[in-house]
């Protein structure tokens, strides 16, 4: 379980920067995710590379098509921007299930080998726990300490105000297509962490409603919040443990959580904790 949720710190964390802190919904998340996770299963069992050329690969390739396709879509904004980002992740999951002499179709590809590092294999939920987390620490101090930087604050202008942001010089097109490529970046690591953990990979893990439950995290922990975006994956991704023989009611705790949340907690739980302590 603290696996998954090191995984969705990473995703969480990308999306934090593009949905909080640029202001930017994006619902692409799931589709970047399974980028990166078909990027390094069919390195890795095709060609026999090595796990950590699967992990840049998994990171750069949906970065440059972020990149590519960020150009047009960054354009648009609220609503309209939520419906390109959405339809640009339904066609990947047709892509994943059409494409099948690349990506298997709807039977996925098995045997995804587990990791290396330094010659041990990291073959078990123990090991792979700290890898996923050495990761996830690293992203989330990196994220940390840009958004504490001056592209954080021109990040928290954008978000505010895009038509001040950029009468005090902000170049607003280039900060929203940066992150819009880092969060990519991130979810595509979190994708290729996945693949090799469960050791599979086919296109119902990257439907759409994994990027709206991806979003629900953030929102729920805190959208203006890095720490949001943490708190937010670990009850999210524990919650359904907690649910027992309920557990296909989850999706309806999720929005019912949701709509609580954006009531009476709009800051979300993180915003709550930097309440109380302000209060102390």
């Amino acid at each position: 379980l603290l696996v998954f949720v090191g995984i969705y710190v990473i995703v969480c964390t990308g999306l934090s920067l593009i949905f909080g802190y640029a202001g930017q919904l994006s619902l692409t998340q799931a589709a970047f995710y399974g980028i990166g996770a078909y990027a390094s299963a069919l390195l890795t069992t095709r060609l026999d590379l090595s796990f950590w050329v699967g992990l840049v690969a998994a990171g750069v390739l949906p970065g440059i098509v972020a990149m590519v396709i960020g150009a047009p879509i960054l354009r648009l904004r609220h609503f309209y921007l939520a419906m390109a980002t959405l339809a640009f992740s339904e066609i990947m999951v047709v892509v994943f299930i059409q494409e099948v002499n690349l990506t298997g179709g709807p039977t996925g590809i098995t045997n995804v080998p587990p990791p290396s590092v330094l010659g041990l294999s990291v073959n078990t939920s123990a090991r792979y726990y700290y890898l996923v987390w050495t990761i996830a620490v690293l992203v989330v101090a990196f994220s940390y300490n840009l958004i504490r930087s001056k592209f954080g604050r021109a990040l928290r202008a954008i978000s505010d105000n895009e038509v001040a942001a950029s009468a005090m010089g902000v170049n607003v097109a280039a900060m929203k297509g940066l992150m819009f490529v880092l969060s990519a970046i991130y979810a595509g690591v979190g994708g290729a962490l996945y693949a090799h953990y469960i050791s599979f990979v086919s296109p119902d893990s990257f439907s759409v409603s994994l990027s709206i439950l991806l979003v629900i995290m953030v929102a729920v922990g805190g959208v203006q919040s890095l720490w949001g975006a943490v708190l937010g994956a670990v009850f999210m991704t524990v919650l359904p443990s907690l649910l027992g023989a309920y557990q296909q009611y989850a999706m309806l705790l999720y929005g019912l959580i949701l709509v609580l949340v954006l009531m009476f907690m709009p800051q979300g739980i993180a915003g709550v904790g930097s309440a109380l302590v302000a209060r102390l």
